[in-house]
Parts: structure tokens; C-alpha cells; sequence
């Protein structure tokens, strides 16, 4: 009877350790889209950025319409892209699983993954040079310097083992 009691309090003791540890992890990692936010706090998140992105650009109020057409274009044009990746990464995990894949298959999803890589690096060109037509070449240098400041922050959050976008 004592061993049996003290196995319970020692099962209790680890439940009590490990559920706080556990759902801190859920609650940091639970995410919607990527961040621990629901979609509204993202878009918000990401409004006040364009805001302050704005500010710092000097926009005019034409180049802040063209800017928010451009970038919903830009999103939906790499949601359906990454959608397409997805969909292909998952078919090729599928015929790898297989005991015996079909190598022919796997090319053919190969091929169709570098296609649509090809077509993502094409939208982002596509969007630089979109925004050089936007932006006045002062602007666009000071988004340029803006961008460059942001890479070394995320270098160094990197280096120190940090996920820069809250994720671990």
C-alpha cells in the first residue's frame, strides 16, 4: 500500500510539472497562419506597420492606395503559389512513403515544384520593380535602407538562436 501511494504522489508531482511546461508550449506554439494571433490581430499588426512604413516613406496618399492594391495583388498571387507548393510537396512526401516509388512520378513533381519556384521568384522581381515604379528613387532607397536594417536584425536574433518572428 505505501509503494502504491507513493508511485501516486510521484505521478501527481510530474502532472503538476509537466502541464504548466506543456501548456506554455501549446499557448506559444498554437498558432493561426503562421503567428500565435488570430487573423484580425495579424491584419491589424500588419496595418499599423504599412502605417508607419508610410510615415517613414513620406507617401502620398495615391502612392498609399497603389502600394495597398499592389500588396493585395502580390499576397493572393503567393497564397495560390504556395498553395500549389504545398499540394506538390505533399504528393511527392506520398510517393516516397511508397515501398517502391515511381521515379518517373517523382520527376514529374519535381518539375512542377521548380516551376512553381520559378514563378515565386518572378512575382517577387515583379514586385520590386512594381514598387520602383510606386515609389520616387528617394523613396525607394529609403525602403531600401529600411529592408537592409531589418536583415541585420534578423542576423543577429539568428546568431543569439532567437526565431525573429516570435516562433521557436
Amino acid at each position: 500500500m505505501k509503494t502504491r501511494t507513493k508511485k501516486l504522489i510521484a505521478v501527481l508531482l510530474i502532472a503538476l510539472l509537466v502541464v504548466p511546461v506543456t501548456t506554455s508550449f501549446a499557448e506559444r506554439c498554437s498558432y493561426s497562419g503562421g503567428y500565435g494571433e488570430d487573423h484580425e490581430a495579424r491584419r491589424e499588426k500588419f496595418k499599423e506597420k504599412m502605417d508607419r512604413l508610410s510615415e517613414d516613406l513620406n507617401l502620398t496618399p495615391e502612392q498609399k492606395d497603389q502600394m495597398k492594391a499592389h500588396h493585395k495583388e502580390s499576397r493572393q498571387t503567393m497564397e495560390k503559389l504556395r498553395g500549389e507548393m504545398k499540394e506538390y510537396r505533399k504528393a511527392l512526401k506520398e510517393e516516397l512513403k511508397k515501398e517502391n516509388p515511381d521515379r518517373p512520378a517523382i520527376a514529374r513533381t519535381v518539375a512542377k515544384m521548380k516551376d512553381v519556384q520559378g514563378r515565386m521568384i518572378d512575382q517577387r522581381v515583379n514586385n520590386f520593380l512594381q514598387m520602383k515604379k510606386i515609389l520616387t528613387p528617394e523613396q525607394y532607397q529609403k525602403l531600401s535602407e529600411i529592408r537592409e536594417k531589418k536583415k541585420e536584425e534578423w542576423k543577429g536574433k539568428r546568431k543569439r538562436g532567437e526565431d525573429p518572428r516570435g516562433r521557436f
